[in-house]
C-alpha cells in the first residue's frame, strides 16, 4: 500500500486514492507495477480521476472501478471506443506484430484516413503505439493483441487470416520472398498448411534472410520432413560411390584434427570438403534437411 501511495502522490501532486480503492488496486495487481501504472492512466482517461481547479481529485474512485486483471483493463479501455473502431482493432490483431494502416483499411473496407483516426485514438488510449517507421504501429502490450484476437470466433479468424494472406500477396508486388514469413503465418492460421509448405519449399532458394516465427518454422519443417520421408528416394550406384568419398573425406578430417589445431588451414579445408560432399548429397535426397 505504501508504494502505491508514494507513486500516487508523485503523479498527482500529493493526492492518493481512497484507502479501499488502494487496497483493491494492490489486490487486483498482485503487486505488478505495470498493472498499477496502467490502471491509474485508465482511471484518468475514464474521468474517475480529474483536475478540479489547481488540484487533482481522486476521491470518486471506488473499488469496483479498479479492473480485475490486465486483460480486464484492456477490455475496459476498448469499451471507450465505438464498435467500428473495435472491429478495426480486432482485424489489426490478425495482421501480426506490426499494423499497416493501408492493409488494415483494405481488410476493414474503411478509408485509410478513417483507419488512421481509429489508430490515433487507440494510441491516446495506450492500446497501440507508433514505431520509428512512419504510419506503422504496434500493440502497446502483447496482452492487448491477445484480447482482441480472442474476441473473434475460430471461423472468423481463419477467414480473416485468409484475407490477410491475399492482401500480403497484393502488396508484395511480385516479390513474395519479402513477405514469405507473414504469408506462412496467415496460411498456417487459415488451415492452408499445404499451401504454406509448398510456398516455403519453392521459394527458399530466393530468400537470403527471412523471419519466421518459431512456431511457424517448426510446423513447416515438420510437414516438409514428413513429406520428404514419404517420397521414394532409393540409393543408386553413384550414391554408394559418394558414400566412399564421404568416408575418405571424414577419415582425412579426423586425421588432420589429431595432428593439427582446429584453426590450421589443412584442418579447415578437410572439414570443408567433407561438409560440401555431405550437404550436396542431403540436399538432393531430402528436402527437409536442406531447409533446416
Amino acid at each position: 500500500l505504501e508504494h502505491i501511495n508514494i507513486l500516487s502522490t508523485k503523479v498527482f501532486d500529493g493526492k492518493t486514492l481512497p484507502t479501499e480503492s488502494t487496497e483493491a488496486l494492490l489486490r487486483n495487481s498482485a503487486g505488478n507495477p505495470l498493472f498499477i501504472v496502467e490502471t491509474l492512466s485508465y482511471l484518468l482517461q475514464k474521468g474517475k480521476i480529474e483536475a478540479k481547479g489547481y488540484e487533482w481529485d481522486l476521491s470518486s474512485v471506488k473499488p469496483e472501478d479498479i479492473p480485475l486483471s490486465l486483460s480486464d483493463l484492456i477490455e475496459q479501455r476498448l469499451m471507450l471506443m465505438d464498435q467500428e473502431a473495435i472491429n478495426a482493432l480486432k482485424l489489426a490483431s490478425i495482421l501480426g506484430e506490426k499494423i499497416n494502416p493501408q492493409q488494415l483499411a483494405e481488410m476493414s473496407k474503411l478509408k485509410v484516413q478513417q483507419v488512421l483516426n481509429i489508430l490515433s485514438k487507440a494510441r491516446r488510449l495506450l492500446i497501440i503505439e507508433e514505431t520509428p517507421i512512419p504510419d506503422e504501429f504496434i500493440f502497446a502490450h502483447r496482452m492487448g493483441r491477445t484480447v482482441l484476437y480472442s474476441l473473434m470466433s475460430e471461423k472468423e479468424r481463419k477467414n480473416y487470416h485468409n484475407l490477410a494472406a491475399e492482401i500480403e500477396k497484393k502488396y508484395a508486388s511480385g516479390s513474395l520472398e519479402r513477405v514469405v514469413g507473414r504469408l506462412a503465418y496467415h496460411l498456417q492460421n487459415s488451415d492452408q498448411m499445404d499451401s504454406a509448405t509448398e510456398m516455403f519449399s519453392v521459394m527458399r532458394n530466393q530468400m537470403e534472410e527471412v523471419y519466421l516465427s518459431k512456431g511457424s518454422r517448426e510446423a513447416l519443417q515438420k510437414k516438409l520432413y514428413i513429406e520428404s520421408v514419404a517420397k521414394e528416394s532409393p540409393l543408386k550406384d553413384e550414391d554408394l560411390a559418394t558414400a566412399q568419398k564421404f568416408a575418405s573425406a571424414l577419415r582425412m578430417s579426423m586425421q588432420n584434427l589429431r595432428l593439427f589445431p582446429k584453426e590450421n588451414l589443412n584442418v579447415m579445408n578437410a572439414v570443408k570438403r567433407f561438409m560440401n560432399l555431405l550437404n550436396s548429397f542431403l540436399e538432393a535426397k531430402t528436402e527437409a534437411l536442406s531447409v533446416s
